[in-house]
Parts: C-alpha cells; structure tokens; sequence
C-alpha cells in the first residue's frame, strides 16, 4: 500500500513533488480535465506575480506543468486527494482557490497555512491507498536492495538493461573510480556537515550530478529543435517581449492529440496595445485550431473561408489573445489603395523647413514586428496590392520602389493570415458578389494552409447566447434555438439566401431579454424578430423565415 504520506516519508521534497505532479498530469490528461479557466484565474491572481506575502513569481500566462511547480508537497496531496474522491472538482477548486479575494489568500494552493476546510484531507494522506495511481513513479516503494559487501564499492552509475540507449546522441557514462570503504565513510561525515544535510554520502551527491547532468542535455537538445526567436526591445510604445515556446494543450485548456505541439507564446514586461483582449467565453474547433497553429508555427500563409459571421476575424484574434501575440488588422474595402497599404512620399516641417520623407504604410510597418497579419475580405483585394503582396507571402524582403529601392526584412515571427467569404475564385453563391472579386491563380498559389470556418453548432451557439445575456428567460432561450436551427437548416439547404450570425442571435437575445419582464416573452420575442431579423432579409426569404417563426413560437 503506498500512501500520500509514504511519499513524503520516503523522499526528498523534490522527488516527491515529481512524483505527485506525474500523477496529476497522468489522471488529468486521461480524464479529460480543462486546465483553461484555472490558466485564466491565475493570471488575473494576485497569487501569481504580484506583491502579495504568498505570490509566486512565474510568466505572464503560467501553463499547468508551472502552477502545479510551485505547488508545496502538502498542496499536490491535497490536489490528488481531491481528486480520488471528487474527480474533476479538484481543478474547479484550484480555480476558486485563485479567485479569493486578498484577505483569504493565505491558503491552498500557495499558502502556508492550509484552510480548515482541508482538514479532512489530511486524514486521508495516510489512508487512501493510491498504488496504482503511483505505480513505478515511485521507486522508494519497491522494496530497498541491499548494497553489495565487497571491500571496495563501486560508485559508477548504473543503466536499465531494458532501456532505450540512444549511442549517437548521448556518449557512454564515463566510469567513476572505486574507492577504499574506508575513506568514503569519511568523506560521507565531510559531505554531511559541509551542505547542512542536503547530501548525507559521496553516491548521492554522484546520483545527483549525473540526473543535472541528463537535464542538461535535454535542455541543450531542446533548445537546438527549437525555432529561432527574436525578443522584442521596447519602443516606448510596444514594451520588451520576450518569446516562450509551451505547449498547445496547456495554452488553450483543451486535450487532443492534435494539439500536442509546442507553439511560440509571448511574455511582455508591460502592456502591449497589439495583443487582443481575452475572451473567456470563446469557443474553439479544435481541428481548425489545430491547422491554424501548425500554420503559424511553421510560417505558412493561412487563408479562413467562411460565410458572414462565422468568427473568422474573432478566431484569429483569439488564437493571439492565448498566446499573448501581437495581431493586426486590415480590412479590404474599396477605399483600401496601394498608398493606404504600402506607402507614400510625404511632406513635413522640420526645424521650419519642409522636407520630402517616405511615410511607411500598414505593410512595412507590420513586417519589422513578431505580428500577425490578418488579411481581412481578402477576396475583395485590388490587383496592384496583391501584385507586391507576392514576394512577401514567400517571405522574402519588400522592396520599396518609392522609397529609393529600400529593402524591409520580416521579422522571423512576423506571419500573415487572410480571411474571406470565398476561395479567391469568385462568388459562386452570389451573396457577396459586390464585394468579392476573383483573385489570380499566382496569388492564391502563394497561401499553403485553406481552412474553412463553419458557423458554431445552434446549441453550442445559444450556449454563448445565454452566458452574455443570463437574464434571457428558458422559454425565450428554447425558442430561439428552435428558430435558429430550423434557420441554419434553411440556409445550408439554399432554401435561405441570408446568412444569420452569432452577432444577430446576441442582439436579439439582449432584445427579448430587455423587453420580455414589460411585455412577456412571446410579445418581447415577436418584436425582437421583427427588428433584428425580419427587416434585413432578402425578400425571397421572407416567407421562409417567417414560415420557421411560426413553427416554433407559440
């Protein structure tokens, strides 16, 4: 029987946390566990990297291998008891254990006085039986071999036969000498009072070098795989950014092999205006995210196709609020010029004389930063724009003819995304005809990565309704997602030309909820359709639409 107690008893504080934090990502990872509001609730902590007694210090957006780092040996039993008894609660009690106000901050997870409300728990850390949760992470409970008895002991690691030697990229142990019993006792008792305990013999001061030794290969491989990043330097505007690279799971909260990657994250010493505000509430298609971030990460040129509404701008947004990445935005209308985008030769007064000066547009500007660029109704793109967009969607330099030839460099992070109501060829169902042209074939070439952005499922949809309306009642709730699914049926089926998004369901569901407790909610919701529905269909749809209210209202 191995127990949270026999843990602790039977090593080092250090390897006992090890051995508790495998555990708890084990289970986590295996029961589906969603990290992203405690990731949330501990940025926004003062917990983590304030000034408060308990704070720990640790990146702006701490992933879960980091929160569970700094949690004391006592914290991660708690954590596991919890767990055994309470399933998932346990990640919703970390959650709530970061959301205290400041004056209850002295307990769970980093305080060091744990709440009485735990006392319970730490009944269990001799009791609850959690064997086969630890199995062989823990090799203090296997039973202790006795050490050889010649007359000289050997100090030279050891290997697993059964392990997985890799001759080529790590070179054989060199062997360590044998010492005179004799002499080892000694420099034992040496060791002992020279580190005030922390080593107590020669062996596990060796063990403990070899195992620095290991991690430091590893970190040196790492780093090798790794992408080339450059840090930001503050211009007085953009504060010092320095790149990080986590993995996807734990940036997002979501567990799905298709997102067990490493993707490149920002920290800033101070708040940047190019990285969007966090929504909590945002919902993500793990496979389009997926695409998404692989494009990104290996410096390939996105294009989203969607319909109006479906949250490809919003997506994107998102994808860089997470990873605290600086986003920039260009919307394509016809106002949009070369001049507007590239640049322009201007005049100003300097020291009362006028003088000529090159005046960099959204293009250049974008390229010298770690930003994403969202082409926003890139379909709707002139001919001489995406002509000197070209170069740059290969990554090479732009050249800037009315700037004497000057050459821009990207910056190694500087990506570019694009966002349409099509493919680039045309408008094949005719709702974006005025707007959409059809792009040339050299230009469509050049995006690598084509992912389409469907709208969010009717429930999933209301679901976000409701948690940015809460006053709006059940009925109204049900009524509009019977309305909304019959009307995404209508639309997918081409008996609806008029596309209905998730912003129309936000104004009609504050609508109802304004007007219902005046006017009931039948009334309330007759109105709220009228209004934010009714009037800006196309006339052909009208009776489609009309027909769907009345089936599903009473």
């Amino acid at each position: 029987m191995t127990t949270i107690q026999n843990i602790i008893d039977r090593n080092t504080s250090r390897e006992a946390k090890k051995i508790m934090r495998e555990v708890i990502n084990t289970e986590c990872t295996a029961g589906g566990y969603n990290w992203g509001d405690v990731i949330v609730a501990a940025r926004n902590s003062l917990l983590i990297n304030s000034s408060h007694e308990h704070s720990k210090k640790l990146s702006a957006m701490p992933t879960q291998a980091q929160l569970l780092d700094r949690m004391s040996a006592k914290a991660l039993g708690i954590f596991i008891v919890q767990m055994v008894h309470d399933e998932g609660n346990c990640v919703e009690t970390l959650r709530s254990a970061f959301e205290q106000p400041a004056d209850n901050m002295e307990a769970w997870p980093y305080g060091d006085n744990i709440a009485m409300d735990f006392e319970w728990i730490y009944g269990e850390f001799d009791h609850l039986d959690i064997s086969e949760l630890v199995s062989e992470r823990d090799p203090s409970a296997a039973p202790t071999k006795s050490k050889p008895s010649p007359q000289y002991v050997s100090l030279a690691p050891t290997f697993d036969e059964d392990e997985d030697d890799d001759e080529d990229d790590a070179p054989a142990p060199t062997p360590l000498p044998v010492f005179n019993p004799a002499l080892v006792t000694a420099a034992n008792n040496v060791i002992s009072v020279a580190t005030e305990g922390a080593f107590n013999d020669l062996e596990d001061m060796i063990a403990h070098r070899l195992r620095q030794d290991e991690r430091i290969v590893e970190l040196e491989k790492a780093a090798s795989a790794a992408p080339v990043v450059q840090p930001v330097v503050s211009d007085g505007t953009i504060p010092n950014g320095v790149p990080v690279r986590r993995n996807a799971q734990a940036v997002f909260g979501l567990t799905d092999p298709l997102l067990d990657f490493e993707i490149d994250c920002w920290v800033w010493d101070g708040a940047n205006p190019l990285v969007p505000v966090l929504d909590t509430d945002y919902v993500f298609d793990i496979g389009v995210l997926a695409d998404l971030l692989w494009a990104r990460e290996n410096n390939k040129n996105a294009w989203l196709v969607g319909h109006t509404g479906t949250g490809k701008t919003t997506l994107v947004e998102q994808i860089m609020a997470r990873t605290m990445s600086m986003f920039e935005r260009v919307n394509f209308d016809s106002a949009i010029t070369r001049v507007d985008f590239i640049g322009k030769v201007d005049v100003r007064v300097v020291n009362g004389a006028s003088e000529t000066y090159f005046k960099e547009g959204i293009l250049p500007r974008a390229m010298r930063m770690p930003v994403t660029l969202l082409l926003d109704e890139a379909d709707a793109i002139r001919g001489d724009i995406a002509y000197v967009l070209q170069p740059v969607l290969e990554g090479r330099p732009l050249r800037l003819l009315e700037d004497a030839g000057r050459m821009v460099e990207p910056h190694p992070q500087f990506r570019i995304m694009a966002a349409a109501n099509s493919g680039g060829s045309g408008d094949s169902t005719g709702l974006y005809s005025a707007a959409v042209k059809v792009q040339s074939r050299a230009a469509m070439n050049r995006y690598n990565v084509f992912v389409r952005v469907n709208y969010m499922e009717a429930p999933e949809e209301m679901a976000l309704v409701r948690k940015h309306v809460p006053d709006l009642s059940d009925a109204a709730s049900d009524i509009m997602l019977a309305f909304l699914t019959n009307y995404r049926k209508g639309f997918a089926d081409g008996e609806i030309t008029t596309p209905i998004s998730p912003r129309n369901m936000l104004t009609l569901g504050s609508y109802v909820a304004a007007f219902e407790p005046r006017i009931g909610f039948g009334s309330a919701l007759e109105r709220g359709l009228d209004t934010v529905i009714f009037q800006s269909i196309d006339d052909n749809d009208a009776p489609v639409v009309r027909g769907i209210a009345d089936r599903v209202t009473p």
